[in-house]
C-alpha cells in the first residue's frame, strides 16, 4: 500500500505540473483554462511546469479583490467531503518531499507543539485577512514551496521572452523578501530531514481546511477495541507521519489518511457508518393482546 501511495503522489506532481511549452516555446507560465481549477493540494500558480493554481494561492485572490471563492470551495470541498485530509498524505508532492527527506539517516528531533498554531495564522492571517485588507498575497510571497518551485527556477533560469526579447525576471527586484523567502525555504528543508512533517504541522493553511472534514467525510478510520491497546503499544505513533496515536482518536483533524497505521490489524478504513454496529431487531410479542 505504501508503494502505490508513492505513486500516487509522484503522478500528483507530474499530473499538476507538465505544461513543458512554457520552458521550450512560450518562456512564460501557463495562463490557459486549466490554471482557473484548482488541484486538492500545495503548488504553486508560478512554477514554469504548473498547469493548475494552488487553492490557497486562489483563496488569497479571492480576499485581495474581496469575493467569495466559490470555485475554490467546490474543488476543495469534493474532496474533502469523499476523503477528508487524504489528499495530503496521497497526492501532495510536498509531502513526498518531507517523507523523503526524513528517511536520511540523522538524529531525529520532536517539535513543540505550540509550533502547530502557526498554522492557522497562516490561514487565517496570511491567506485570508491580510491580504483582504492589504491587496497583497502574503502567504504566496512567504511560501517555501513557492520559493523551491517557482523563485529559485525563474531566477536560475530567467529566460528571455521570444517576443519581447527581454528576460522574464528583473534582477533590480529581487531583493529583501527574495532572500527572506529563500531562509524561510532553508529552514523548512533542513526541518525536513530531522522531524516529521513539519510543513504539515507547522504551516500549513491547506491542511488546516481539511482537517475540519476529517470527521464528516465519507471514508473513515476505526481502531477495533481501541480500550485495549493501552499506551504500552505505539505501532500507530511510531508509523504515524504526523506523529498521533491513532488509537486515540482515530479520526483526528492532524491524521492525514497515509494509512501507515493499518500495519496495526486493529486499525480498519471503511466508508460512512459502515463500523457501526447494527441495531438488534425488536423482539416479537407471541401473545398480541
Amino acid at each position: 500500500m505504501q508503494l502505490i501511495r508513492r505513486c500516487t503522489q509522484i503522478f500528483g506532481y507530474v499530473i499538476s505540473h507538465c505544461y513543458f511549452k512554457s520552458i521550450f516555446v512560450t518562456k512564460e507560465i501557463y495562463q490557459g483554462p486549466l490554471k482557473a481549477t484548482c488541484i486538492p493540494f500545495l503548488t504553486c500558480y508560478s512554477c514554469p511546469l504548473a498547469v493548475f493554481s494552488c487553492p490557497i494561492g486562489a483563496l488569497q485572490h479571492y480576499m485581495v479583490i474581496r469575493q467569495i471563492p466559490y470555485l475554490d470551495f467546490a474543488h476543495v470541498g469534493i474532496v474533502a467531503l469523499a476523503v477528508g485530509r487524504m489528499a495530503c498524505g496521497w497526492l501532495c508532492p510536498l509531502g513526498l518531499i518531507q517523507d523523503l527527506l526524513y528517511t536520511i539517516n540523522t538524529v531525529k528531533i520532536k517539535l513543540y507543539p505550540v509550533l502547530f498554531n502557526i498554522k492557522y495564522f497562516s490561514l487565517f492571517g496570511l491567506a485570508m485577512i491580510i491580504p483582504y485588507f492589504t491587496g497583497v498575497t502574503w502567504f504566496s510571497r512567504l511560501c517555501p514551496y513557492g520559493m523551491l518551485e517557482a523563485g529559485l527556477p525563474w531566477v536560475l533560469w530567467n529566460p528571455v521572452n521570444p517576443h519581447t526579447h527581454v528576460p522574464a525576471i528583473d534582477t533590480n527586484v529581487v531583493g529583501l523578501l527574495f532572500v527572506v523567502k529563500f531562509l524561510i525555504l532553508v529552514v523548512f528543508l533542513t526541518l525536513f530531514v530531522f522531524s516529521k512533517r513539519p510543513f504539515c504541522r507547522i504551516a500549513c493553511p491547506l491542511g488546516v481546511i481539511f482537517s475540519v472534514f476529517n470527521r464528516i467525510s465519507l471514508l473513515q478510520i476505526e481502531v477495533l477495541n481501541p480500550e485495549k491497546c493501552g499506551h504500552k503499544c505505539n505501532l500507530c505513533l511510531e508509523v504515524c507521519p504526523m506523529e498521533i496515536r491513532i488509537a486515540d482518536d482515530p479520526n483526528s483533524g492532524e491524521c492525514i489518511r497515509c494509512l501507515k497505521c493499518m500495519k496495526c490489524r486493529k486499525v480498519k478504513v471503511g466508508i460512512g457508518n459502515i463500523f457501526e454496529s447494527p441495531s438488534k431487531p425488536k423482539p416479537v410479542d407471541e401473545n398480541p393482546g
